[in-house]
């Protein structure tokens, strides 16, 4: 259960022990006893709400808006911190496929029902977004100053914006790469 770490040096140099890494990710490796009290304490963190149909998260936010809670035990070597939304997917619907992330069909990050999540690539959640520069790209418009271009569909910006920022980037790297003396005298 423990793993030797060598922090460099000689020969002579200590051997720490520390616990390996957490293996149990998926919460069907958590004893089924646990996973009944985890879904106790899941329903008491969150309040329906009548006209969405969203379970809004009462209990702990992160900085994003996700809703997080203490998942596992220490006795087993299992605690660790895990997104709200995450857990009651898991716990209801099953695993998140490999390689896929939850998005949240309602928009509404702290939401936790189930049928307001959809398993998806990290990509298309990006795309499906409500960034300001995500939905002017969507609809042809320029995320910097709003005036339409022909979006090609890689594009995110019209090309004097782009023009623009790139002059800018490469005069301040120009600038930060002059010799000291120079920086000084050169406005």
């Amino acid at each position: 259960m423990c793993e030797a770490v060598s922090f460099g040096g000689d020969a002579m140099s200590a051997l720490i022990t520390r616990p390996a890494p957490f293996q149990a990710r998926r919460l069907s490796e958590l004893s089924p006893e646990y996973i009944g009290t985890l879904w106790a304490r899941l329903q008491t963190k969150f309040t329906p709400e009548p006209n969405t149909g969203c379970w809004l998260w009462t209990a702990s936010i992160d900085e994003g808006g996700y809703g997080f809670l203490h998942v596992g035990t220490k006795r087993e070597g299992t605690a660790r911190m895990a997104r709200a939304h995450r857990v009651a997917f898991e716990l209801l619907r099953g695993a998140v496929p490999e390689g896929l992330v939850l998005d949240h069909t309602c928009r509404v990050r702290s939401c936790v029902n189930p049928q307001h999540l959809e398993p998806v690539s990290f990509a298309d959640n990006i795309r499906r977004g409500a960034a300001p520069n995500i939905v002017a790209h969507r609809e042809g418009r320029c995320g910097r100053c709003g005036t339409e271009f022909s979006n090609n569909g890689r594009q995110s910006y019209c090309r004097p914006c782009y023009l623009a920022y790139h002059h800018a980037y490469d005069a301040t790297r120009r600038a930060r790469n002059r010799p000291a003396a120079l920086r000084e005298v050169t406005p």
